[in-house]
Formats: structure tokens, sequence, C-alpha cells
């Protein structure tokens, strides 16, 4: 199970990596694609049409405009994070579960080390439970 656990911690720090990855490639795109539109409306605007000529001193406004959209991408890639924290988070409960069964095991065999051991590990996962992992990266 602790294998199980690791692979999944792994799985989803890789997929955050690749999510950085993606998210920063679209905002490049996106960016380029916003300065080559604002650069051919500069150029439409310099023209009058008719033959008329712009005026010299007319200075193009600059329009920020700051764009929250999730792409199709974007969408599946925040799908497969919850997903994968919510498969994480339902091992670490039934690893907290293990533990605690074994705790009660060992106080009825009377093994008082290996009990305060294995509550000492349950309590420490019921913590880490307790406080949770962000959903959103």
């Amino acid at each position: 199970m602790l294998l199980l656990l690791s692979e999944l911690e792994q799985a989803l720090a890789d997929h955050d990596e690749q999510s950085r990855a993606s998210a920063k490639e679209e905002n490049t795109s996106i960016e380029q694609s916003d300065i080559s539109t604002e650069l051919e409306a500069q150029d439409s605007s310099k023209s009058k049409g008719k033959g008329k000529a712009a005026a010299a001193h007319h200075q193009p406004e600059s329009v920020e405009v700051e764009v929250k959209t999730i792409s199709a991408k974007g969408e599946e890639r925040r799908r497969i994070r919850l997903t994968l924290i919510l498969k994480l988070r339902e091992l670490e409960v039934l690893h907290h579960r293990v533990e605690f069964v074994l705790g009660d095991t060992y106080h009825r065999s009377g093994s008082s080390k290996e009990e305060d051991e294995s509550y000492a590990r349950a309590e420490t996962l019921r913590r880490k439970l307790l406080k949770g992992r962000p959903l959103v990266d």
C-alpha cells in the first residue's frame, strides 16, 4: 500500500509539472496571438481609406485585457488532477484505518511498544488527512 501511495504522489507531482509547462505554453501562444492581432489592428487604423492619410500624432491606445478562460486542455488537466487527489485521499484513509486496526490488534495482544507506534502513525495520518490538500494548483 505504501508503494501505491508513493506512486500516486509521484504521478500527481508529474501531472502538476506537466500542467504548469502546458499552461505556460498556452499563455505564451495567447500573448503572441494578442500581439499580432493588436499589430494588425494598428496597421488597419493607419489607413483612413480613399487616400486620406492618418494623422501623424495619433498614438495607438494600449488596451490590457486579462482573459481567464479555461481551455479544453486546461479543463482536462484539472479533472485529472482532481481524480488523482481523490484516489490518493482514499488510499490515505485506508492506510489510516489499517494503522489504527493494527494498534488495536497490538493492544489486544499486549504489545505496548508496537501499539504505541501504530497509534502514533495513525495519528500522524489522521492529522495529514484533516489538514487536506489543495484541489487547485
